[in-house]
């Protein structure tokens, strides 16, 4: 029988290497991989050139403006989210449905229902509290007669297809549904047929929050906080990825410019906020001892959490620098909002990195980023 323990034990051990080495190959080596994969991964659009002329005087809140006015009512792009799409999930992709209705001029339609706690992972469960029942509208929806989609590109295929191809080409098809997880409004504005003619002297970046507040506009008005830094920590993840202490956290601010003046107006925001205290140091307790914690130890997800993830991304919404955890969209939500200028990822070893597209590709898991970031920095 002690041959057998032994070798269960190999096993054992086997499979915990293999387990965070894995971890460590996608942190490392994550961008490379899915850059080389998309080449194994063909994706067919059209791109051939289209005629348009560049938008006079342009601005965000004239863009969206004509679009109101002028939009197609014959022809939809529709937006309906999966169960397991967490909160910023469906607003990253929801603020890029919107970009792709201005620059094909079709009305758009979200279809953003409540559902019911669900489990999601081993170890994460999510549900969705109905759109109309969360925030007042802002921009014009109107629902097409059928949500059977002509066209649904590949979600594999969407960031390219956005970057590259002519959309135009698309408009015979009455309904088109497009569903991503994350952010590609970045790379349909750098489609050099949109780039310099829909969207001419308008920065990405700059339209977010002004986008995100014509989608998401609070039933009840939240005020902001004086918020010189944020520090988002997640510590619930899917296998194998864990989170680092919170004194990584802590150092990535210090080595940026975080001083003791910011401590009374920075505000610490997690999934599970007492393990903040847990894993820090003395002298980072005594830090938070000064700054801005969670109020509750618990947090919920789901119907019973977006409402107050909402409120929290409106109630940080001036926050100027951000320290977000790697591979987690919600403090991406939360940096896109508040247009933050000096924005952070802290991966799981603690490895502290100044974000350039900080929209993109907010749920990878890789130190350098993953298909999006290539695609951005093309």
């Amino acid at each position: 029988m002690q041959w057998l323990a032994g070798v269960l034990v190999a096993l054992f051990a086997t499979v915990i290497v293999a387990f965070f080495t894995w971890e460590y190959f996608l942190y490392y080596h994550g961008y490379m991989i899915d850059t080389y994969a998309s080449n194994l991964y063909p994706c067919f659009y059209d791109t051939s050139n289209v005629s348009l002329s560049p938008y006079p005087n342009n601005s965000w809140e004239a863009l969206i403006s004509n679009y109101d006015r002028f939009r197609d009512p014959t022809r939809h792009v529709i937006f309906v989210p999966y169960y397991w799409q967490g909160l910023c999930n469906r607003i990253l992709n929801s603020v890029s449905v919107l970009l792709f209705a201005i620059a094909t001029n079709r009305t758009l339609w979200i279809e953003w229902e409540p559902m019911n706690i669900t489990e999601i992972s081993s170890n994460e469960f999510g549900g969705i509290e109905g759109m109309h029942d969360l925030v007042n509208c802002s921009v014009s929806m109107e629902k097409p007669h059928t949500l059977e989609a002509d066209y649904w590109p590949r979600p594999y295929c969407v960031t390219r297809i956005m970057q590259f191809s002519n959309l135009h080409t698309l408009s015979d098809l009455p309904v088109i549904h497009v569903n991503r997880h994350d952010f590609w409004g970045t790379h349909l504005m750098k489609n050099l047929r949109y780039k310099d003619t829909v969207f001419k002297d308008l920065d990405v970046y700059k339209g977010f929050p002004v986008l995100f507040r014509k989608l998401f506009a609070l039933k009840a008005h939240v005020k902001p906080k004086r918020c010189s830094w944020f520090f988002q920590y997640r510590t619930v993840w899917p296998a194998p990825f864990h989170t680092a202490s919170f004194d990584k956290y802590m150092k990535c601010a210090n080595d940026s410019g975080f001083s003791p003046s910011d401590y009374a107006t920075s505000h610490v925001i997690s999934d599970n906020p007492s393990a903040i205290m847990k894993s820090s140091s003395p002298i980072t307790r005594g830090i938070l001892a000064q700054m801005n914690l969670p109020k509750s130890r618990l947090t919920c997800r789901g119907k019973c959490g977006d409402k107050k993830a909402m409120e929290t991304m409106y109630e940080l919404s001036e926050c100027r620098h951000a320290v977000v955890s790697l591979g987690s969209s919600f403090g991406a939500c939360i940096a896109g909002l508040a247009n933050v200028q000096y924005w952070y990822r802290v991966g799981h070893d603690g490895t502290c990195r100044r974000v350039k597209h900080g929209l993109v590709d907010a749920n990878c898991n890789a130190r350098d980023g993953c298909l999006n970031t290539y695609l951005a920095n093309l």
